[in-house]
């Protein structure tokens, strides 16, 4: 481990009263059940184009078109081997 980041994670618990594990595990908890920033505008924005797509084509007729504009290929035999 670089031993500056190790010293910052030992100013880090010794400022919380922690060991150094304890503070890892508190800062892997925190980080993973926290909504970040970035996700929670991203969430918010597709959000807010609920209802948006005006279209007199049904579900099924847009799906039809989708599938029917794709263009059939086949994989490259590199891909698998």
């Amino acid at each position: 481990m670089d031993p500056r980041l190790y010293q910052a994670l030992g100013a880090r618990a010794k400022a919380r009263n922690r060991s150094i594990s304890h503070e890892v595990i508190h800062m892997i908890q925190s980080h993973l059940s926290d909504t970040h920033p970035d996700q929670a505008r991203a969430d918010d924005a597709f959000l807010r184009l609920t209802g948006a797509w005006q279209d007199k084509r049904s579900a099924a007729q847009i799906a039809s078109s989708i599938r029917s504009s794709r263009k059939n290929r086949t994989p490259s035999k590199h891909v698998f081997d």
